[in-house]
């Protein structure tokens, strides 16, 4: 029970901070460190998950960074999308080959979603600085990345976060980080209440593994929440980006050292990019500062 509430804590925190790691993080850990089937670890997920992305909604939404439009957008392709998952997952049955087949999905999606966020990163400018009302949707785009991710969510729990939030680092570049951490959160909600209600209906569900990981997601993603913006949600992403290639793999090959190793790397390695935002902050501070004491003296010089 306490390595679950641990194991809850830590992807609350994460999905906080980032809007990343529900799906992601926690559905192959509960695979690879507790043991459960895919579809059992699916189906706990997808509740735990339901509860930490409407916790996180409340705190973003006071904060004002929620782009509505492009949350509409995305349920409107991603809600009736991820009722097939449960659906197809409930008829082909909870054999070992099914279950090997969403186990080698899972690792294959992982590694598609690390390889869109580094890409996604490396696009993304750090100068784009609007907020959710001066950046306008795109439609189109946005209604088929909910339909995608809808199914990602209700065959495998991952993507609601993840495969979203790099999507968005790409279709929108001009809007602010924190716009796309809040507005990331809060369109997975009904993606993934619906998934969780297929699943609860139709699927492995274990109360067992769900409450103790409740406990402990639910303060966690407050907390996370509340500190959004403390670590550069670039660098966090990048750190996950690596996480969730490490997890992949591990999915793909059944070591679970790699994932553990990784993760103590990745630790390390925010703790490292939390000092040097402290001091990217301080030399911002500076630089208003000399700029106008340059203008000055350009001024009065001419």
């Amino acid at each position: 029970m306490l390595s679950l509430t641990a194991a809850g804590m830590l992807v609350g925190f994460l999905v906080g901070m980032s809007g990343v790691g529900g799906g992601a993080v926690l559905t192959p850990v509960l695979v690879l460190v507790f043991g459960l089937s895919p579809t059992a670890a699916v189906s706990s997920d997808l509740l735990v998950a339901a509860c930490m992305k409407l916790t996180g909604s409340v705190v973003h939404q006071r904060r004002g960074d929620v782009h509505w439009p492009i949350v509409g957008w995305l349920s409107l392709g991603g809600v009736p999308a991820s009722l097939l998952g449960p659906v197809v997952i409930h008829y082909m049955g909870t054999t070992p080959v099914v279950q090997r087949v969403l186990n080698i999905l899972l690792g294959v999606i992982l590694l598609a979603v690390a390889a869109v966020m580094v890409v996604a990163l490396s696009k993304w400018d750090p100068r784009g600085q609007w907020g959710p009302r001066q950046v306008p949707v795109r439609r189109v785009p946005t209604l088929l990345l909910g339909a995608v991710t809808g199914l990602l969510v209700g065959f495998t729990s991952v993507g609601s976060g993840s495969a979203v939030a790099a999507s968005l680092l790409l279709a929108y570049p001009a809007l602010r980080m924190s716009a796309i951490v809040a507005t990331d959160i809060v369109q997975a909600l009904p993606i993934v209440v619906t998934a969780a209600i297929g699943h609860l209906l139709i699927g492995d569900f274990h109360l067992s593994v769900a409450w103790p990981l409740l406990l402990g997601s639910v303060p966690a993603v407050v907390v996370g929440s509340l500190l959004a913006g403390r670590i550069p949600a670039r660098f966090l992403r990048g750190v996950l980006a690596v996480l969730l290639a490490a997890t992949g793999t591990t999915l793909l090959t059944r070591d679970p050292a790699l994932i553990a190793s990784t993760a103590v790397v990745a630790a390390t390695t925010a703790l490292i990019g939390s000092r040097w935002r402290a001091g990217q902050a301080a030399a911002e501070e500076s630089t208003p500062a000399s700029a106008a004491a340059s203008e000055e003296n350009g001024v009065t010089g001419g």
